[in-house]
C-alpha cells in the first residue's frame, strides 16, 4: 500500500450469542510492525495474543476499538484504515473479534506492506 492509499479488508463474525434479539460484539484492529528478519513469524502474534488475553499493551502503531450491535448470529463488516502516516516496511494487521454476551473471542491477522515515502 502506497501513500493515499487505505487498507481495505472484509471480514465476518459467526456463531454471535444474541440476547434480547441483539448481539454485541467488539471489533478492535491494530497494525504493529513486522519485524524483516531474525525472529519467527509466529513470535510477535503469540506474544501479542497472550497480552490481549491478560488485557495488556502490546504497543500498536494503529489502534482502535468498536462496539458493535447487530440483529443476529452472523455479522459482516468492511473497514478502511488510513495507513498514510506509516513509514516503509512490513505491519501485521491483526483484528480480535469479543462476543460480548458469550465472552467467546477470536482474532485474524494479515501481514501487508507499506511502501514510498511517510505520509
Amino acid at each position: 500500500y502506497g501513500d493515499g492509499q487505505f487498507l481495505r479488508f472484509y471480514f465476518e463474525v459467526y456463531n454471535l450469542r444474541v440476547s434480547g434479539g441483539r448481539s454485541r460484539y467488539t471489533i478492535t484492529y491494530e497494525i504493529i510492525e513486522e519485524p524483516l528478519e531474525g525472529s519467527a513469524p509466529w513470535d510477535r502474534l503469540g506474544r501479542w495474543i497472550v497480552d490481549f488475553v491478560k488485557g495488556e499493551d502490546a504497543d500498536p502503531f494503529v489502534a482502535q476499538s468498536y462496539l458493535r450491535v447487530g440483529q443476529s448470529h452472523q455479522e459482516g463488516e468492511k473497514m478502511a484504515i488510513d495507513v498514510g502516516a506509516l513509514r516503509p516496511g512490513p505491519y501485521r494487521l491483526i483484528v480480535p473479534i469479543v462476543d460480548m454476551i458469550s465472552g467467546e473471542a477470536a482474532a485474524v491477522d494479515k501481514i501487508f506492506y507499506k511502501t514510498g515515502p511517510t505520509g
